[in-house]
């Protein structure tokens, strides 16, 4: 029996070459719904590639939110915390790592107008 060992100057050829490959995303409304590849690229490309989208996926007017408080450390605020220039809420999400719950805190830039900022927490 022959066994064929690979340099390391092949196989990061192949992982290029794998990388390189297109896919077609589905993206709607900041939710990326679908991934389509090539039929014979290997799983761990597309899983790869996977985790950029996951980044680009963003829940901006979520339907089953749970609005937080600004502030959770004064136990007297008791008031959703949801004015127009900042949100803050909590959503189930699905991406690639499944159903996760998922944090937004989204506010305008102090330094730039017509700029949000948004931060997204994930709890794995």
């Amino acid at each position: 029996r022959e066994v064929i060992e690979e340099s390391p100057d092949q196989e990061m050829e192949e992982l290029r070459r794998q990388l390189q490959r297109p896919i077609r995303v589905r993206y709607v409304k900041g939710t990326v719904e679908r991934i389509e590849a090539e039929k014979d690229e290997p799983d761990w490309s597309v899983n790869f590639k996977r985790g950029p989208l996951n980044m680009l996926q963003i829940t901006r007017n979520p339907k089953n939110s749970e609005i937080l408080d600004k502030d959770a450390r004064e136990a007297t605020s008791n008031v959703a915390f949801d004015k127009s220039r900042e949100r803050l809420f909590r959503t189930m999400e699905r991406d690639v790592f499944g159903e996760c719950e998922t944090q937004y805190h989204i506010r305008d830039s102090q330094q730039e107008q017509n700029v949000q900022v948004v931060t997204k927490t994930k709890d794995f």
